[in-house]
């Protein structure tokens, strides 16, 4: 426990001072994120934000210094290269796509191609979800399914983490919620390196959360989101992967359950609409609690709330029998309907509501279908410009000659 508590405050110490250093550096580089670029921008000002940066250094610096430094924990760290490999080397990749897209703008593809990339390459590590063990039901091997199923679920929890992220310290509560039953699960399995690992996560976004809760001076960005998002994903396959397997997956599922249910709304609500699923909008759940009245520090403590008690949920199910954890999974369901019903979901629509939402994916499916010509034709133009442009300058030097 002295490890873990030492572990704890090193990160926590760490993000604490580094935070500030990456404050003063984006200012300097001007690495802002301007309020008014978009419809779900809802901050005032100029924010810094690469603050990804100070949690992903200060969630490394304990347990660089443990592989280095001789303990039982470290030793278990270098022992277990894949796991090493797996955590710091896929957490630094997913890192740095996060500093690209913050500082360069990376394109949705090139994200999702490297996302899955370094979940091909977990699976091929051996982190996979072999099984599936539900309350009253067999236990049944995936298989070749495996591969494809721990994929979407690594890089469904990065995009979910990055999803949330819409409000100020809401990714970063929200995941510590997320993260306080992978502690327990990893300690009562006697994983001892996942449990520092939990620890050392928690560490480092309290020594952020200071300067991103409302009114933030620092936003995570991609760095932070994308890289919070994977370390969880990891840990929760990890913490499945061994030890008791019956509902092994719906106690990370329910932990994790406030990013994982506003990411399926979305693809839900995109999908209806005949939007892109890589363009954003503002109908989140958070939005959504903004737009009936909440303040914003009011809406992200409601979010805390509803996350506190998924992870509640989600310790519950794992430490207890099969019908006993059958019932908590339909509190988690009631609770998560009435969450629902709270920000306008779940609400029967009306002929002319249905009526309005197939005209507004009727014209965006054409507006989609009719973007790549545009996109030509513009580029045909620019080209033609551009020619007539040189021919000029061209004639021009020719008289002057």
């Amino acid at each position: 426990m002295t490890t873990f508590l030492a572990s704890f405050l090193l990160a926590f110490v760490t993000a604490l001072l580094l935070t500030p250093l990456m404050l003063r550096v984006a200012w300097r580089l001007q690495l802002t994120d301007a309020s008014g670029q978009s419809h779900r921008k809802i901050h005032t000002g100029a924010i810094p934000r690469i603050g990804g940066v100070a949690i992903a250094l200060a969630f490394y610096t304990p347990l660089v210094g443990l592989a280095l430094y001789s303990t039982r924990v470290g030793d278990a760290i270098v022992a277990d290269p894949t796991l090493s490999l797996g955590l710091l080397g896929g957490g630094a990749v997913i890192a740095l796509l996060g500093f690209y897209d913050d500082t360069r703008q990376a394109s949705p593809r090139l994200k999702l191609a490297v996302q899955v990339a370094v979940a091909l390459a977990l699976c091929a590590l051996g982190f996979r979800i072999d099984r599936v063990d539900l309350p009253f039901l067999p236990m049944f091997d995936l298989g070749l399914l495996a591969w494809p199923i721990t994929v979407l679920w690594i890089v469904g929890v990065t995009n979910a983490v990055n999803l949330i992220d819409g409000l100020d310290g809401l990714a970063a509560g929200i995941a510590l919620f997320g993260l306080a039953p992978m502690v327990v699960l990893a300690i009562a399995k006697g994983n001892l390196v996942l449990a520092l690992v939990c620890c050392c996560l928690a560490g480092a976004l309290l020594g952020f959360l200071p300067y991103n809760f409302h009114p933030a001076r620092i936003f995570m960005g991609d760095t932070g989101s994308m890289f919070l998002g994977y370390v969880l994903a990891f840990v929760t396959v990890a913490t499945a992967h061994k030890g008791r397997v019956a509902v092994a997956m719906l106690t990370p599922i329910l932990a994790l359950g406030m990013p994982i249910l506003d990411t399926l709304l979305a693809i839900a609500r995109r999908a209806w609409f005949g939007q892109s699923l890589f363009v954003g909008d503002r109908q989140h759940i958070h939005h959504r609690l903004l737009d009936a009245g909440l303040s914003h520090r009011r809406t992200v403590l409601v979010m805390y709330g509803f996350a506190a008690i998924f992870a509640t949920l989600g310790l519950g199910v794992h430490f207890n029998r099969d019908q006993d954890s059958a019932l908590l999974f339909l509190i988690s369901l009631l609770v998560a309907a009435v969450l629902l019903r709270q920000v306008g979901y779940l609400v029967l629509p009306g002929q002319s509501s249905l009526a309005a939402a197939h005209a507004i994916r009727d014209r965006n499916q054409l507006i989609r279908a009719a973007l790549p010509d545009l996109s030509r034709h513009l580029t045909d133009d620019a080209s033609r410009d551009a020619t007539a442009f040189e021919s000029r300058t061209a004639l021009r030097s020719e008289e002057h000659t």
